[in-house]
């Protein structure tokens, strides 16, 4: 029995020394399963902080992103406004040209009466001329032939008793 004792003692020290071995490698286990837990914390604290960057940058982006679109809005107004601009100077252009068009002929009228004024002048002091020296002395001729035929016929009846225009 002293030898299975013996035996039993062995086995049994082999036992401690396996389990002494295994707690060894346990703890060895441990030590890594901590390392691994601490890196692991480390990452995950890593990953929060790139976790918060990305935020923050993406915020960032947002805002950006208004601003742009802000600035997107004010650049499609101003757009607008050069197109407004570009049609009434378009317009303007065109009321510009139509109104040279006018001046133009309007310097070729002027030209033309510039061009007949002296005939004109002249064919005016023409016919005030004639007037003056033919017209006006036929009349003057004439009234005064006029004056007299009232007065000789006025005497005729007067003294004959005659009358020439019975209705009068």
């Amino acid at each position: 029995k002293e030898e299975e004792l013996s035996q039993m003692k062995e086995v049994v020290a082999e036992y401690d020394k396996s389990l002494a071995q295994r707690e060894e490698e346990l703890s060895q286990l441990k030590e890594e399963i901590t390392e691994y837990n601490d890196s692991l914390n480390q990452r995950n604290n890593q990953l929060l902080q790139l976790k918060n960057e990305i935020e923050k940058v993406r915020e960032s982006f947002a805002k950006r992103n208004k601003e742009l679109s802000g600035l997107n809005n004010e650049l499609e107004k101003h757009r607008q406004g050069i197109f407004y601009r570009d049609e009434e100077i378009d317009r303007i252009r065109n009321n510009l040209n139509v109104a040279t068009e006018l001046v133009k002929h309007l310097e070729g009228v002027l030209r033309s009466i510039q061009n007949r004024f002296p005939y004109r002048l002249y064919k005016l002091v023409q016919y005030k001329c004639k007037r003056l020296f033919r017209q006006y002395p036929q009349f003057f001729y004439l009234f005064i032939l006029n004056i007299i035929t009232n007065f000789y016929l006025s005497r005729l009846h007067k003294k004959k008793g005659v009358r020439i225009f019975p209705a009068q």
